[in-house]
Formats: C-alpha cells, sequence, structure tokens
C-alpha cells in the first residue's frame, strides 16, 4: 500500500492501466471497423462476442477496473498537485523553467477534464447499445447503431467525443512511456511522434466511422424520411 500512495507509484499504476485501455480502443475499433461489410457480418461479429458468454462478462469486468483506476488515479494525482501548489504559477506555463511548467502543453493541461468526459460518454455509449434495450430490437445490432448515428446530435456528440480522445491520447501515450521508466533522450522524439500518429488515428478511425454511419441511407429504416 505504501507504493500506491507514492506519487510515482500512482502514476506507474495509472500508466499501465492506460497502455492497457490503448489496446481496447485499437481491438473495439477493429471490431467496430466490421460495420463497413454490412448488417449480416457486423451482426456475426456481435453473436460471436456473445457466444463467449461468462468469458465476455469478465473481459468487459477487467475494462471496466482499468478504466475507472485509470481514471480514479488520475484524479488523484491532480488532486494533489492542484493541493501542493494551490496558487498558479506565476509564469506562464509554456515558458520558463520546472517550476513554471515548461513543456506543458493543452493536453497536458486537460488530461483530468478531458478523462472524465470519455468517462460521461462511457457511461452514455453503453445505456444506449448495451443496457437501454436498444439492443433488443429483432433487426440486429448494425441497424440499432446505424439509427442512432443518423441522428445529427449524436453524429456531431461522438465525433467531438473522438477528438477529446484524440487530445487525451496525445499525451497520455507519451506520459506512460516516461513513467514506466522507457523513455530516452535518443528515442523521447519518436516515441513522442508516435504517440501523436497513433492517438489521432485512433481518434480519425471512430470519428470518420461515426460521419460514415451518419452519411449512410440503410434501406428500409427510414433514416432519411
Amino acid at each position: 500500500m505504501s507504493y500506491i500512495k507514492t506519487s510515482i507509484g500512482k502514476k506507474q499504476i495509472q500508466g499501465v492501466a492506460g497502455l492497457l485501455l490503448c489496446g481496447f480502443l485499437v481491438t473495439h475499433l477493429l471490431g467496430n471497423l466490421i460495420l463497413l461489410a454490412g448488417d449480416e457480418a457486423f451482426n456475426a461479429y456481435v453473436e460471436k462476442l456473445a457466444s463467449l458468454g461468462i468469458g465476455l462478462y469478465v473481459l468487459e469486468l477487467g475494462l471496466a477496473s482499468m478504466f475507472l483506476i485509470h481514471l480514479g488515479l488520475g484524479i488523484w494525482v491532480w488532486l494533489e498537485n492542484r493541493k501542493a501548489r494551490p496558487v498558479k504559477y506565476a509564469v506562464n506555463a509554456t515558458s520558463g523553467g520546472v517550476e513554471s511548467g515548461a513543456g506543458s502543453t493543452l493536453a497536458s493541461r486537460t488530461m483530468v477534464f478531458t478523462g472524465i468526459a470519455i468517462f460521461v460518454f462511457l457511461i452514455v455509449h453503453l445505456w444506449m447499445f448495451k443496457y437501454s434495450g436498444f439492443a433488443e430490437k429483432d433487426y440486429g445490432l448494425y441497424q440499432v447503431v446505424m439509427e442512432e448515428l443518423a441522428k445529427p446530435y449524436w453524429a456531431v456528440g461522438y465525433v467531438a467525443v473522438f477528438v477529446l480522445l484524440g487530445l487525451h491520447l496525445s499525451h497520455a501515450v507519451q506520459s506512460a512511456f516516461q513513467t514506466l521508466g522507457l523513455s530516452h533522450p535518443k528515442y523521447n522524439p519518436l516515441i513522442k511522434g508516435a504517440g501523436q500518429v497513433f492517438a489521432w488515428a485512433i481518434a480519425a478511425g471512430y470519428a470518420l466511422l461515426a460521419v460514415w454511419a451518419y452519411i449512410k441511407d440503410v434501406p428500409g429504416t427510414g433514416m432519411f424520411g
């Protein structure tokens, strides 16, 4: 317990949880890309996941635990930092030494807020497509997803959240490597660049799916009148 009470301990556990969540984002995006193959392919994919039975619930419980650990420790560290520095820096955060917060970016300054926004989105997303009864319609989850994302407010909302996700990841990946001691002056530019590419590729992939679902007319659903 003494380890988790230390700042580095909390950050390292948070970093590991964050990297595991990055792995989930990749696999979830690959699964969602099956939407492009049509209703039969996507609904078959959903049924395959459901066939895992209790295994699926174990995976979901592990995922939820990782997310809560990552978010909870992030808020904990943020609160501790605010308590240690109750007065804002006198010098602009992007122009000075270590004490002035050199290297601070929009992404790093808003990590806790984008994290909370993503958490709220996740609750809404799960409610829409798992727990609200939408998925119980007789024509399968494919058309449920397409119907909901054909609504402008959902399409815009999803894209906005994915922009926040990209912003969050753009700092989170390189920060996790640094916290876990996997950084090196020689390779830091490569890690930073790869982190940026990963962040915005993931965000773009999800956002483009939402846009595609919005503009695509699925026959028989009456999405566009």
